[in-house]
């Protein structure tokens, strides 16, 4: 590639005046490259903590992928974004429900209150609770249950499989 990318012959560089210059500038091919570069198509699909979910996945995110920065709300109130939440937290992306404050209670029992943050979509469509890495990729996507939550969590910490 570098012999090429240098022209150090005749052919290496007719190859990457003709060829390969006009390659690297169609769109699908710097997206493509900007993809890999930026590593932000990478999943942990099969990782150990990307265990398969008991929910239909057909269209949606899968435990493992990475979820985009999307705007939210604080509990608390207030204005954030998903991306600027996470780092040293887990964030619970959850509706204002009983099920959603209960699946925050067990993993606040689990993890303690400083591990993680609790925030609903902006634009208030949430179907199911998501928990998302630190890294933004889904560790877990359920109905916002705590009982399914814990099950996770237990077979998480102790190395098991969930159901």
């Amino acid at each position: 590639m570098t012999r090429l990318v240098l022209g150090e012959s005749p052919i290496a560089r007719t190859a990457r005046d003709r060829l390969f210059i006009p390659l690297m500038n169609r769109p699908l091919v710097q997206r493509l490259i900007w993809e890999q570069a930026s590593q932000l198509k990478v999943s942990y699909r099969h990782g150990p903590l990307a265990r398969a979910s008991h929910l239909p996945l057909r269209g949606h995110r899968r435990p493992g992928d990475r979820v985009p920065d999307m705007s939210c709300r604080r509990r608390e109130g207030g204005l954030t974004r998903l991306h600027a939440e996470l780092g040293a937290k887990w964030v619970l992306l959850t509706a204002p429900t009983p099920g959603g404050r209960a699946c925050a209670s067990a993993l606040r029992d689990r993890l303690g209150d400083e591990a993680f943050t609790v925030l609903e979509p902006a634009d208030g469509r949430v179907r199911h609770a998501l928990l998302i890495r630190p890294d933004a990729h889904l560790a877990w996507r359920g109905v916002p249950v705590p009982e399914a939550l814990d099950r996770w969590l237990t077979a998480v910490l102790k190395g098991g499989r969930a159901a």
